[in-house]
């Protein structure tokens, strides 16, 4: 869901966890803010990716609650 007057996310801490040598996820914390610069909600996501041939694909998205 896309909050009313969003206008823009910053990244506010990524950490990657490696599954194997062809698969893993970011776990990823950030915030929306809208046009004068306030902050709408804080948010975490698991972004899943795949190596195929020499690409990486995304696959996967989850949304966390924070802790």
């Amino acid at each position: 869901n896309i909050q009313p007057g969003y206008k823009y996310s910053l990244t506010d801490q990524i950490k990657v966890i490696w599954i194997d040598p062809d698969t893993c996820y970011a776990d990823v914390i950030f915030s929306r803010y809208n046009d004068r610069y306030e902050k709408l909600m804080t948010s975490r996501g698991w972004y899943f990716f795949k190596k195929e041939k020499e690409d990486w694909k995304l696959f996967e998205v989850r949304s966390l609650p924070l802790e």
